[in-house]
């Protein structure tokens, strides 16, 4: 399988997809490095 990660500009990964465009790791950060948002659309 290959997934792209999507980083930030400090290089943190805020998105992971697969191949196919599919969202495999969402996360939004806030400032301080606190996660705001964390979600995983793909169970599996």
């Amino acid at each position: 399988m290959l997934y792209f990660i999507h980083t930030d500009h400090l290089v943190t990964p805020q998105k992971i997809t697969d191949a196919s465009r599919s969202i495999i790791f969402d996360i939004e950060a806030e400032p301080q490095c606190r996660i705001a948002q964390e979600g995983n659309p793909v169970s599996g």
